[in-house]
């Protein structure tokens, strides 16, 4: 929730809804809760993540590896009508790939795409070649958005669905963060 409404700015309730597929209800007793710990203030308009609120997310996503994660619509005809979420990891072990993106998709994904940055471009393993390839805009936009260390790990979930884009994501990323104890 925190990171839909950082990515958002200000989310209301029924924006919130729509992006997670949560009923409102449900919406309404996680804002009381995060408002009661004070990382999030709610006003007219909506929600809005407080100081407090952005160094949870930052700690939260520190302790995954995280070092960054972008939410962004596709730019290729294959993804079009697809919110994309990715998160920019610290070098970690991935294991098996397919296993990884299965994650991704029983949690409501469409899809995932995980690689590894070698040579400053981001590799598609095992041995699929280069982002760039297969999505020359994606790879331009990641490339503006992030900054690429040897061995950083990129995960991009892909939904039409934000909620479902985002909890593929984030089952990844902890699995990953798992296995890199």
């Amino acid at each position: 929730m925190l990171l839909t409404i950082r990515y958002c700015g200000r989310a209301g309730r029924y924006q919130l809804s729509e992006l997670l597929g949560l009923g409102e209800g449900k919406i309404r007793r996680i804002l009381n809760k995060l408002k009661s710990e004070d990382l999030i203030e709610v006003k007219r308009g909506g929600s809005k993540l407080t100081e407090k609120g952005e160094k949870a997310i930052e700690e939260a996503l520190a302790k995954m590896r995280v070092k960054k994660a972008i939410f962004f619509r596709g730019l290729e005809d294959d993804l079009k009508d697809k919110l994309l979420v990715c998160f920019q990891l610290k070098s970690v072990e991935l294991g098996n790939i397919i296993e990884l993106r299965d994650i991704a998709v029983r949690e409501g994904a469409e899809g995932a795409l995980i690689g590894v940055v070698k040579n400053r471009e981001i590799f598609l393993p095992p041995d699929l070649g280069f982002l760039s390839k297969y999505f020359p805009k994606m790879w331009k936009y990641l490339k503006k958005s992030l900054i690429f260390e040897p061995s950083d790990v990129v995960v991009l979930s892909f939904s039409k669905d934000y909620g479902k884009a985002l909890a593929g994501g984030i089952a990844i990323v902890r699995r990953l963060s798992a296995r890199n104890l």
